[in-house]
């Protein structure tokens, strides 16, 4: 057990019972020497007595409780607006009287009536008036024990400061040798007695504060008015030398945030500046309330609670080492070695600290030794100690923090070294792109990061950076084809000041995929060739060009003829463009052709451009001969015909073209005195001399026909001409009514009838003449052999004329007669069918449904009855669709899919019925659209990512990649977290890029792994979504010290325990893993002299002599553990536990017993008389009491169990009596003897 502290000579406290004391205050009167005063005049504001030392040295012990003002005075604390009460100490001059003081209704104290106020000088004394600031002003109302409103250990404590403080007025208490006598705060009287006390010693004033503190503190109870000094004087060596004052260190109130119980109190706060300044502790005092109030280490609670006498101080980092910081100087007013001082300091949070700054022991001039680096380390605590060399050795310390100043040192550092994205062409304004983030490791004013373009003509005013983020997005629409590759420096800025701003730059690159946006364009708006109608087929004629400005897949083109080639002469090669004649020309059938080519990207989905047109012109070659109408060429003229008379029309055709059908006529095989002559132009023969039957009755020659081509072409044939004799007679037909069918497909030439007449004259020559009926000269008749041969002159059209009646005349040139030739035309398949379109573009939805109708095409046909019926065929067998053979409407019979194939191309065939079948072929362009059918997918099935648990903020994870087959807004990505599977807010994913940044700090020790679910969501309508599981384990840093069960805990030890051995382990838990929890143990105090050893791994603990229980029954230890550089400490207390090693000790003892003899009843002693002198060493063991021999008449009753002896009622008689008895006493297993002589003496009454 702890020794109690002896009092020291001084003088006596007398304490005065007090209205309005609380209970929390006096259960703490024990534990700490301080003095309590008495109200003032019988309850005006109260005095203050000054604490009395009662033990060596200066510490924080002294601290005074100075006594309650809000229960006499009520005033100087408003309830329901934060006001409450403070105190200070300070010191008077020496042999300066105190001043009287009243209580003012204002809430501070005046001078009482008729007393003259003086002011001293600022700072003098702390008189009231003399403009001096109180030392210390603390919350006292929230230190009581107990709140009944507000549990919180400590309350909270005031921030020190000066404004908004009213002075309350000054207080006084006295000090030294003589009888201490009350205090007192008022009056004449006691003013006066205050002055007579202060010629006897010196005086210390309490100046009384008052401070407003936030309403949201409900501050219901009295205040208390508490101080703290250190003694003002102490003895000089010399007798009768003044005493001089001592300076009072001031204390700065701070803050407890997490304080347990309300069972701290003063207590706790008073225990823990005892720890603090490492004054002993009070035998009934604990460090433990004082360690689970201050939640840290003694030295960072004390530090923070009270800065007494605390400097802080900053100086830059990179100063060279030697760098002067600050100069500590106490003051001793002490002479000679006495007031000579010595500085040392110790590093309070961090032992790193004393690596980088020494103080120079005889001027406290704190240096640098190395140079500084705030990034390491920014704070610096350090306690000075300043020990003077009089006897004994007297100290004084203050706190120092040196604060590390930032120099801006570093230069911001990007994520990357460089950054490459791709991006879409055509996306909107605005779109995000990358994310940018760069660190500076410097102070929040030196690593303000700002962002811009170093080169920002490079952006093109397509791209911007947010300043501020990083975000790098769209400003503009985003074309490939203007710029495909952009290459952007970044500037990183930390616009740090001293000594300048430092910036880093990074490169950007950003690529812009390609977007179909562009249709294929041909080079030339129309393209025209000529063709001789004799080239050899497969020949090129013509290559078309289109060019497309996007890229790869996008920009190959594909051609193909859409129109105007119905009659396949022409394909052209879809790669290269490359027309080609593939069946052969023929002028006479078509003269010219007009192709349209449509150029198709190969896109998703395609771009067409239909507008490509190409005129092939067919040039004519001579290949055609003439050709006459009708061969032979008979006629009749009659012998007085005239000179320029038409006999016959010699007719023939050339089917070229231009001068190659212009024909020229002219007679073969006569002689010179033929009376005709052929007009070389119209092919008139007409007669040029005169006609004697008689003479020549037949004229045969030929005619020959000759075009201007090159080379000529002719064609000859023959003419009779009979020259008539006139006559009367008519010529009469044999058959007045001919009735004959006629194909309109019949050829040209061909004979249809041939009709006779008879004339009856002799010689006479009849010719035959259409005269009527003939509609648009279809038919040409000639007289052969006295008959007429009606034959076909140009092509019939049944649509146009279904039924002809001629009208045939006979003529001998004198008379004639007429018949009628019916010819009825009968229909021919001479018309192909025709679609109403050569090229049919739909668009189908892939998720059309099977069996539903694409499109409904038709072809017609001028044809009549079978000719006319039209049947539609699929060229190519695609399983897709199918065509209905009747109606035209194509079907979709299996599943579209878009990602399959995005466009088909259907030739359809429509042919009729007729004989031969004709037919037309069409091509039916399905674009197939796209809908959201497919979920992104990504890339990989799952993810792991590794980041350090002291990683910064938003520092980059992994980064996941999803892709969807869809096209356009179905196939854009964009990432997410949803239903809190972020690990509850500790990530975050950037949306387009996919990249996973840590939102907070992490800790290892809370969260080792998390398990987070990402989504990939596309842009459709609804939109898909596909999960991924990501799993992110968080790397260990030894950033949590080992942690004992608890600060302050019990070991027990059995004595006697064998040196050497192990009799207990005390083990701490430290919640980092690997390396990071390896833990090293230690005894660091309570050791001295060697009495246990500690296994520095395992933490055993070894007794190196042996523990006698009866010598000592308790240990008090501190044990250290580190897990570098990281440490904490437990106090263990290690009490032994007895063990039955001592025997009891009895002693002879005698028993004298008076017997007086008096006529009353019931005299005799029947109680307890005594008890038997034993005991034994061994608290624990149990002693038995029990007579050996000597007590065989049982004159003496013993108690077996405590040893209380009582007399037996055989001893009531007047005879004296000696005897001698044998006592045992046994404990465990060992025992004690002892003789006991019992005297009895009789006295009569």
């Amino acid at each position: 057990m702890a020794e109690p502290r002896q009092r020291q000579p001084g003088p006596n406290i007398r304490r005065r019972p007090r209205r309005g004391r609380y209970l929390g205050l006096l259960l703490l009167l024990p534990l700490f020497p301080f003095g309590l005063g008495e109200p003032a005049d019988g309850g005006g504001w109260g005095c203050a007595r000054r604490a009395v030392a009662e033990g060596p040295g200066w510490g924080w012990p002294r601290l005074a409780v100075l006594g309650g003002l809000c229960g006499a005075f009520p005033s100087a604390c408003a309830p329901g607006v934060g006001w409450c009460c403070a105190g200070s100490l300070w010191p008077r001059q020496a042999g300066q009287a105190p001043r009287a003081v009243g209580a003012s209704r204002a809430g501070s104290v005046a001078p009482q009536p008729g007393r003259k106020r003086t002011r001293s000088p600022p700072g003098a004394g702390g008189e009231w008036g003399s403009g001096s600031r109180c030392a210390w002003i603390i919350n006292a109302a929230a230190l009581l024990p107990a709140l009944p409103t507000d549990g919180g250990c400590l309350g909270r404590l005031a921030v020190r400061g000066t404004e908004a403080e009213e002075e309350l007025g000054t207080f006084t208490s006295s000090s030294g040798t003589g009888t201490d006598r009350p205090d007192n705060g008022a009056g004449e009287e006691n003013s006066r007695e205050a002055a007579s006390r202060g010629r006897r010693r010196a005086s210390r004033g309490v100046r009384v504060c008052v401070k407003r503190f936030p309403g949201a503190w409900d501050v219901t109870h009295p205040c208390l008015l508490a101080g703290c000094e250190r003694p003002g004087t102490r003895p000089r060596k010399r007798t009768g030398s003044p005493e001089k004052p001592r300076r009072f260190l001031r204390m700065q109130p701070a803050f407890f945030p997490r304080a347990p119980s309300p069972l701290c109190g003063w207590f706790a706060l008073l225990t823990c500046l005892q720890c603090c300044v490492e004054q002993p502790v009070h035998s009934g005092a604990s460090r433990r309330p004082a360690g689970e109030c201050c939640r840290a280490s003694r030295e960072r609670c004390c530090f923070r609670t009270w800065g007494g006498g605390k400097e802080t101080v900053q100086v830059a980092e990179n100063q060279p080492p030697g760098t002067p910081v600050i100069t500590m100087a106490a003051q001793d007013p002490d002479s000679g070695d006495a007031g000579r001082l010595v500085y040392s300091m110790d590093a309070l949070m961090n032992s790193r600290s004393l690596k980088l700054f020494s103080i120079d022991s005889h001027n406290g001039l704190i240096t640098t030794t190395e140079v500084l680096d705030r990034e390491n380390m920014d704070l610096h605590y350090f306690r000075v100690t300043a020990v003077d060399h009089g006897v004994p050795r007297l100290s004084t310390t203050t706190m120092v923090a040196i604060t590390v100043a930032d120099r801006n040192d570093h230069n911001p550092i990007f994520e990357q070294s460089e950054y490459r994205e791709t991006i879409r062409e055509n996306v909107e304004e605005g779109y995000p792109i990358l994310q940018l983030r760069a660190t500076d490791v410097d102070s929040p004013p030196n690593a303000n990061i700002r962002y811009r373009f170093v080169n920002a003509q490079a952006a093109h005013s397509v791209f911007e950076i947010d300043s501020r983020s990083g975000l790098i997005t769209t400003s503009g629409q985003v074309d490939r084809e203007k710029m495909e590759k952009y290459s952007l420096v970044v500037e990183a800025n930390d616009q740090g000041k001293e000594p300048g701003p430092r910036s880093a730059t990074v490169r950007v690159y950003i690529t812009v995929l390609d977007e179909n946006d562009n249709v294929p364009q041909f080079s030339e708006k129309r393209y025209v060739v000529q063709v001789r109608e004799d080239i050899r087929p497969h020949s090129e004629i013509l290559r078309v060009t289109a060019t497309d400005l996007d890229k790869d897949n996008n920009a190959l083109v594909h051609y193909n003829i859409i129109s105007g080639n119905s009659r396949g002469q022409f394909s052209i090669d879809s790669v290269t463009g490359e027309i080609q004649v593939v069946a052969p020309l023929d002028f006479e059938v078509e003269r010219e052709y007009a192709l349209r080519i449509r150029a198709q990207d190969a896109g998703r989905p395609p771009l067409s451009n239909n507008t490509g047109m190409v005129s092939i012109q067919v040039v004519d070659i001579n290949d055609h001969a003439p050709i006459f109408v009708s061969t032979p060429f008979q006629i009749s003229v009659l012998e007085n015909a005239p000179f320029g008379h038409s006999v016959i029309h010699i007719q023939a055709v050339d089917a070229d073209y231009g001068e190659n059908s212009r024909l020229e006529y002219k007679l073969t095989g006569i002689s010179s005195d033929t009376p005709f002559v052929v007009n070389s132009a119209t092919g008139w023969i007409t007669v040029s001399g005169p006609l004697d039957r008689e003479t020549v009755e037949h004229y045969f020659f030929g005619v020959e026909a000759q075009d201007h081509g090159s080379p000529t072409l002719s064609a000859s044939a023959s003419v009779t001409i009979t020259v008539m004799d006139v006559n009367d007679n008519r010529p009469e037909f044999t058959q007045k009514e001919y009735f004959i069918r006629l194909n309109e497909d019949a050829a040209v030439g061909t004979s249809v009838l041939s009709v006779t007449a008879i004339d009856r004259d002799v010689n006479s020559a009849i010719s035959y003449q259409i005269t009527g009926g003939n509609t648009r000269n279809r038919f040409a008749i000639s007289t052969q052999g006295g008959v007429g041969l009606i034959t076909l002159s140009l092509p019939l059209d049944y649509k146009q004329e279904r039924r002809y009646v001629l009208t045939v005349t006979a003529s001998d040139r004198t008379l004639h007669d007429n018949c009628h030739v019916h010819i009825n035309i009968t229909d021919a398949n001479t018309h192909r069918p025709v679609f109403q379109s050569a090229h049919y573009s739909v668009s189908v939805n892939e998720d059309r449904p099977v069996g539903s109708t694409v499109v409904v095409i038709s072809a017609t046909d001028d044809d009549v009855g079978e000719n006319a019926r039209i049947t539609y065929y699929l060229e190519d067998n695609i399983p897709q669709f199918r065509i209905d053979a009747d109606t035209g409407a194509i079907t979709l019979q299996a599943e579209l899919d878009y990602e399959d194939q995005v466009t088909y191309t259907l030739a359809i065939t429509a042919k009729d019925n007729g004989i031969p079948q004709k037919a037309d072929t069409t091509y039916v362009e399905i674009m197939v659209n796209d809908v959201n059918d497919n979920a992104p997918q990504f890339v990989s099935a799952h993810y792991q990512g590794i980041i350090s648990e002291d990683s910064p903020p938003f520092t980059s994870v992994l980064q996941i990649s999803a892709t969807d087959r869809d096209a356009h807004v179905n196939g854009r990505v964009q990432y997410t977290f949803q239903s809190g599977e972020d690990g509850d807010g500790d990530f975050t994913i950037e949306p387009t890029s996919g990249i996973i940044r840590t939102v907070r700090k992490l800790d290892r020790e809370t969260i080792p792994v998390y398990e987070l679910t990402a989504y990939a969501v596309d842009r459709g309508a609804p939109p898909q979504r596909t999960p991924v599981h990501i799993q992110v384990t968080v790397q260990d840093v030894n950033d949590n010290a080992p942690v004992f069960p608890a600060e302050e805990f019990e070991v027990l030890v059995k004595e006697n325990s064998i040196v050497g051995s192990v009799v207990a382990q005390i083990t701490a838990i430290d919640p980092d893993e690997g390396p990071n929890a390896q833990i090293m143990y230690q005894i660091v105090e309570g050791n001295i002299p060697e009495i246990f050893q500690m296994d520095i791994f395992s933490g055993e603990l070894t007794a190196l002599i042996d523990l006698d229980y009866e010598t000592k029954s308790e240990y008090i230890i501190v044990v250290q553990a580190t897990s570098a550089p990281l440490v904490s400490r437990a106090t263990v207390h290690i009490k032994l536990i007895d063990q039955n090693d001592n025997s009891p000790v009895l002693k002879n003892f005698q028993i004298l017993f008076n017997n007086y003899i008096s006529n009353k009843s019931n005299t005799f002693p029947s109680g307890v008389i005594g008890k038997i002198p034993a005991y034994d060493p061994d608290v624990s063991d149990k002693l038995f009491y029990t007579f050996e021999r000597g007590n065989e008449l049982h004159l003496l009753i013993v108690n077996q169990t405590s040893g209380e002896l009582r007399l037996s009622r055989k001893l009531d008689n007047n005879r004296p009596l000696v005897a001698s008895m044998l006592v045992t006493v046994t404990g465990k297993n060992i025992s004690a003897l002892s003789l006991i002589v019992v005297l009895l003496y009789f006295l009569g009454s």
